[in-house]
């Protein structure tokens, strides 16, 4: 026999399911990066650079890579103008700073 599960709000709060967004934000940031660096500067063919970004540096689908690129079309542009991207830092307290 199955146990009930808890489907109380103190579970919820407790359980957080998914991908950290700021992880998934860092990791599309940097691949806008190297896709403009490999497409742009070294003038590979997107198809080639988007299965290499796949099979080798990301281990994500191509149908990903090219959802993320469409969505961040204009950050690329950004890129590709060379003006200054939004990669905000994460919060550091005072005594993580001081390990530097």
């Amino acid at each position: 026999m199955k146990r009930p599960r808890n489907h109380s709000p103190q579970a919820a709060v407790k359980r957080r399911r998914g991908r950290n967004p700021e992880l998934i934000r860092r990791r599309d940031m940097k691949l806008l990066m190297r896709f403009h660096e490999e497409t742009e500067v070294r003038r590979r063919r997107f198809d080639d650079v988007v299965k290499d970004l796949s099979l080798d540096e990301f281990f994500i689908s191509e149908d990903r890579i090219w959802l993320i690129i469409r969505r961040n079309l204009s950050t690329l542009d950004k890129i590709a103008k060379g003006e200054p991207v939004e990669l905000e830092m994460v919060s550091r307290d005072k005594n993580q700073l001081n390990l530097f």
